[in-house]
């Protein structure tokens, strides 16, 4: 894989007497960002099994996805893959001698129409036209991934069966050996009767503050025994900076708040290895897991059940983790490669 100007990222291609080969259309992303990880786990499974591949930009405009369509068929590409967000260029999958694969990851019409878990106000008409354009769309592609059971069920219906195929985030496979080295010098280590600690690695208060106060009023009340530290790794602490205040007034004895900026992905799976408990903040449940829950898993964390009520497909995906640990050895169940390599036949089956 080489990398042109930080923003468009091509994967070498392969021989030219390659019989297959696929164009992969995804959001310009730096390194460590959840949507570089999931397309070029994809991206080393084709070349792995030698389809070549080249990655184009997602057009932001008109003109740039005519510019796109112009490159498809100048360069005779039979098979594209697109990945959303962003939820736009849905007419690709009506090209003419083109097999599109889709890959949802996460909620457009459905996020509409609940506001993204009450993040939002809800847009129940612009849902229903999204609605429509998605099931088109996706009866109009040759496969769509979806990477949660929720958007799995919300998107099969009659118009769409046998079209929709579910393939999780994971973890990524390359990292597995640095886990399970840092878990083994974890374990060798004598018990520490230090605090529990309580770690997110992702967005917190970006995805809400109700969800966030419900974390913290869990922590607060369900290990009133314990002394917590609640850690937060995020691009913008200040968004963070109201959850002093909101302890301070709940008068909350148990739990010290630490607030840092992200750092280097390594060092974050270091310090997830060395602590308890992984915050995933979800905004809403029925589809959704939240980008940083497989890293915990794989980390040996618990991953911290603080949604009331119906937990929806992600309580019931992770509900054995609420109160046990994934095994060393284990992990590599849980590797994005490993998701991906399931589905293999099927994807295979529809690249021509």
């Amino acid at each position: 894989m080489r990398i042109q100007n930080n923003n468009q990222r091509f994967v070498d291609t392969l021989p030219s007497e390659m019989r297959k080969s696929i164009l992969i259309v995804a959001p310009p992303s730096s390194a460590g960002q959840p949507v570089t990880e999931r397309v070029d786990s994809f991206a080393e499974f084709f070349l792995c099994h030698e389809i070549a591949c080249e990655f184009y930009p997602t057009p932001q405009t008109p003109r740039e996805l005519l510019q796109l369509v112009q490159h498809i068929y100048r360069e005779k590409w039979r098979n594209v893959f697109v990945t959303m967000p962003p939820f736009r260029n849905w007419s690709l999958c009506m090209l003419p001698g083109v097999h599109v694969i889709l890959d949802i990851r996460d909620g457009w019409s459905i996020g509409m129409r609940s506001g993204y878990g009450g993040t939002t106000k809800p847009q129940k008409i612009k849902s229903r036209i999204a609605r429509i354009v998605e099931q088109v769309a996706i009866r109009l592609s040759t496969l769509t991934i979806t990477c949660t059971p929720g958007l799995l069920t919300y998107h099969e219906t009659t118009m769409t069966k046998g079209k929709l195929v579910l393939i999780e985030n994971g973890f990524p496979g390359r990292e597995l050996a640095r886990v399970a080295e840092l878990r083994s010098r974890k374990e060798a280590m004598p018990p520490s009767p230090g605090p529990l600690v309580f770690i997110c690695a992702g967005k917190f208060s970006e995805y809400g503050i109700e969800r966030c106060k419900q974390v913290i009023d869990k922590i607060s009340q369900e290990f009133s025994d314990n002394n917590c530290v609640l850690k937060i790794f995020s691009v913008d602490p200040k968004r963070n900076d109201w959850i002093r205040e909101y302890i301070s007034e709940r008068n909350i004895k148990n739990i010290n708040f630490e607030s840092y900026r992200s750092i280097e992905r390594l060092d974050l799976l270091e310090e997830i290895v060395k602590s308890d408990y992984g915050i995933s903040i979800v905004r809403d449940q029925n589809y959704e897991f939240g980008t940083k829950v497989f890293d915990y898993l794989v980390c040996g964390l618990k991953i911290l059940d603080y949604i009331e009520k119906d937990g929806g497909s992600y309580a019931k995906y992770f509900n054995r983790f609420f109160s046990e640990n994934l095994r060393v050895e284990d992990i590599q169940h849980f590797s994005r490669e490993m998701f991906i390599a399931k589905k293999s036949k099927v994807i295979f089956g529809k690249i021509s």
